[in-house]
């Protein structure tokens, strides 16, 4: 081989490398440096219960790495548009890590008799010339609503536990929480105060239902430890999940979940 031909060879060698360095420098899929909390299928209902639309929505953290950044939901509703769908800061934690929310805009949708409905989404984060992606392994994350297929309504990631919704009534508290059904023995309890937290009550949580991407729903209510509030009564609460030795809280990203008088 001439010395020319050889290096030819080389340069392209070289180039070869440095654009796989680049690539390797600007796209970074599922890092510690982004990752989804949690997500859920929202469904609009109108007239008789009819569903009229849906979207998605969640939380995502994402490691600080400077002011200016931008994270995404990457997404599509049919399996073939992808679309994007900004994410709006909400939070700074304790470690200086942030806390980001989203919501995927409306898709009118209006079934005769059955339905089936989905988001298959990933989560990308662009900070100081970089990408990075929470895509679950490669997998996407996935949500349906369908009466016809296993219903995947919700998605924790890094969240093990989240309460989804709340009721306050005229004498106690009814509140709504997912998990990752991470083994059979469990223990799930709603803690609740309605002094500051200079005493506080302990309630179990009732088992309501399973999902076929290994989440469950719990159920709380607050009268089931003996406890009566008034309807004038406010104040706060958390809920924890002990599996496996280990006890997960969710506390709303540290600021408590809270209630007001009725």
């Amino acid at each position: 081989m001439s010395k020319k031909k050889l290096s030819n060879v080389f340069s392209v060698l070289i180039c070869l490398m440095l654009i796989t360095n680049i690539l390797t420098i600007k796209v970074n899929a599922q890092t510690e440096n982004v990752q989804l909390y949690c997500a859920q299928m929202d469904t609009v209902y109108g007239d008789y219960g009819r569903i009229k639309a849906y979207s998605t929505s969640g939380y995502i953290h994402i490691n600080n790495m400077s002011s200016a950044k931008n994270v995404y939901v990457h997404y599509t509703y049919n399996g073939t548009d992808w679309l994007d769908a900004p994410a709006s800061y909400l939070k700074t934690l304790e470690d200086g890590s942030e806390v980001w929310s989203y919501n995927t805009p409306k898709m009118t949708y209006e079934p005769a008799h059955q339905y089936n409905y989905y988001c298959q989404f990933a989560i990308r984060y662009e900070v100081g010339g970089n990408t990075y992606w929470d895509n679950n392994g490669g997998n996407d994350y996935y949500l349906r609503r369908s009466s016809v297929y296993p219903e995947y309504p919700y998605v924790l990631s890094k969240s093990y536990v989240k309460v989804t919704d709340s009721m306050r009534t005229e004498d106690g508290l009814y509140v709504y929480a997912k998990l990752q059904d991470l083994a059979y023995n469990k223990t799930v309890k709603l803690r609740f105060t309605t002094d500051n937290w200079q005493s506080y009550h302990e309630v179990d949580g009732t088992y309501t239902s399973s999902y076929g991407n290994g989440r469950e729903s719990w159920f709380f209510d607050t009268k089931k430890c003996g406890v009566t509030l008034s309807p004038l009564d406010t104040g706060e609460y958390v809920v924890s999940y002990t599996v496996n030795g280990v006890t997960y809280w969710d506390n709303n990203f540290g600021s408590n979940y809270t209630f007001e008088s009725k």
